[in-house]
């Protein structure tokens, strides 16, 4: 069986994660650049947003189905123990079980005592291992349970909480004694019915309740009102001798002396079952409060407020996948420059550019050429150039030519600088970090010779097919009268070949075009503050 509860835990716990993790999916889109692409990439594939908060739902749903079955589980598990101690001390009162507490309430209760709204919304939580149920006896039981077994009289499977024990009309009565006689501690919800008028006569005669811990419950409303039950329970226990506080809308554990008078109170901090277990181990130490009953009454109050509001917390964390769902479907679409054809290789190298790019703060660059690139060394000046070739090459032929007119949007070009190949991001940024470094210290740039320059130009020409040979001169004569299609290809083509020429004429070409850029730089107008570079023909 504990094979099988742990199959349904683990069945359980991958639809809510997985679940989980496709209600918030659209959120992460919203991200930097480096975590949105992935995002984006993955709502395509699961057709997009309202599909993935959908899927994400029926996984949740799925999972919380199999996570009943887990809380049913349990119960089965805390039934067949409760039972195998009730026949091992029918059998022999004296008998060697292990330990346990008891608990006792009015069968007609069973179900019916409510926790506080903000435990019961909880249900509605994708949580895999919390209780998921509206009664008291539930989280008591758990609380309990998760140390020693918890034994109370009943229909097995009829509640979860509780293990239960059958018996007879003619016996129930010497079960009861011999569990109270044998029990750690005792739970007792005081009760006007006469079965437990009579536990409690058992356990003031036979000089129990010394282990016993009342549990007052918290305010529920409807059918059964747990105030009017309690003050009508409480007249009773005082003709029987025994002292109870006035009902308290939190709930509250206490316990009395021999002589019936109260003489310790915790609060009923459902929301923790591992509060709960400390307060029944204080209440059951036979210890006096520190500072007093009357300042343990202050504490108790105290703390079950503080507990109140936290659970209040903790249950709108809990409850968060729900909102969270619901705004993912009205989200609009982020600046990725995503397209749903590129593949999940261009879609991770696009990742871990904009990763880097961020990392050194470069994340608002905004396609401005330094203007100190003419001040590089040739190896860094060929790999800042081939960079923004490759970059060029990769993008959709709209951004690609705002780039070469200079009037991309900043966003765009952030953008449109994660299509810079990975393996070359980092090639990129040392060689922007030195221009512009350089460009502060007015480093000295690095003379060209005309003929070398000549030479560049005549391989670069060479390099060109019949045909983008007649297309390049006749874009140079056009002036600034270009297509966005002619625009995008003189870019790519002036930029590109800086990769493939042999040297020297690489570096002369690479030199040369950014004595051409860096000088259009210096005579245009100033541009605003990252502005984009000017065309290149």
């Amino acid at each position: 069986m504990r094979l099988t509860e742990s199959a349904v835990k683990t069945g359980a716990l991958l639809p809510l994660g997985v679940g989980f993790v496709l209600l918030v999916l659209p959120f992460s889109t919203q991200l930097s650049l480096e975590y949105a692409l992935p995002s984006a990439k993955l709502l395509s594939v699961l057709g997009g947003v309202t599909a993935s908060v959908l899927l994400g739902l029926a996984l949740v749903t799925l999972g919380l189905v199999l996570r009943k079955r887990v809380i049913v589980s349990r119960q089965s598990r805390n039934d067949r123990t409760a039972q195998e101690i009730m026949t091992a001390l029918r059998a022999n009162s004296d008998a060697a079980v292990p330990e346990f507490y008891l608990y006792l309430r009015a069968f007609e209760t069973t179900g019916r005592l409510q926790v506080p709204l903000y435990l019961r919304l909880r249900k509605f939580s994708i949580g895999l291992f919390q209780l998921v149920t509206s009664d008291l006896e539930s989280y008591v039981g758990s609380a309990v349970g998760s140390a020693v077994p918890l034994i109370a009289m009943g229909r097995p499977g009829e509640s979860v909480g509780a293990g239960r024990v059958v018996a007879s009309e003619e016996h129930w009565e010497g079960d009861i004694s011999t569990l109270m006689r044998r029990a750690t501690g005792i739970l007792l919800i005081p009760s006007s019915r006469p079965g437990t008028l009579w536990e409690m006569d058992a356990l003031k005669r036979n000089g129990l309740l010394r282990k016993v811990v009342f549990v007052m419950p918290p305010r529920t409303h409807g059918g059964l009102d747990t105030r009017e039950r309690w003050e009508a329970a409480r007249s009773i226990l005082v003709g029987h001798g025994i002292e109870a506080p006035e009902h308290q809308e939190r709930g509250l554990l206490f316990e009395t002396d021999p002589d019936g008078k109260v003489c310790n109170v915790e609060p009923l901090l459902l929301n923790s079952a591992r509060q709960v277990r400390k307060s029944l181990r204080r209440l059951l130490s036979d210890a006096a409060p520190k500072g007093g009953l009357y300042h343990a009454i202050a504490v108790a109050h105290k703390r079950a407020r503080r507990a109140t509001f936290r659970g209040w917390l903790e249950t709108v964390r809990e409850l968060s996948p729900l909102p969270l769902a619901a705004g993912a479907l009205l989200l609009g679409s982020t600046a990725t420059g995503f397209d749903p054809a590129e593949s999940w290789g261009t879609v991770w190298d696009r990742s871990q550019t904009a990763g880097e790019l961020a990392g050194y703060g470069i994340h608002n660059m905004r396609g401005r050429i330094s203007t100190g690139v003419n001040r590089l060394d040739d190896a860094r000046l060929r790999a800042y150039f081939v960079a923004w070739g490759d970059m060029l090459a990769r993008l959709d032929q709209q951004t690609c030519a705002a780039i070469a007119r200079g009037d991309v949007e900043p966003d765009a070009m952030q953008v449109a600088l994660s299509y810079i190949p990975a393996r070359e991001a980092g090639d990129f940024l040392n060689a922007l970090l030195t221009a512009e470094a350089a460009e502060q210290e007015n480093a000295e740039i690095p003379p060209l010779d005309s003929a070398a320059v000549a030479l560049a130009s005549n391989e670069f020409y060479a390099s060109l097919s019949d045909e983008d040979r007649q297309r390049y001169v006749r874009i140079g004569e056009a002036g600034d009268q270009l297509s966005d299609e002619d625009r995008c290809w003189a870019g790519r083509t002036v930029f590109g070949r800086i990769g493939t020429l042999p040297e020297p004429h690489a570096s002369v070409w690479a030199r040369s075009v950014a004595n051409e850029v860096v000088g259009q730089l210096r005579t245009a107008s100033p541009p605003p503050a990252g502005d984009s570079a000017p065309p290149v023909r």
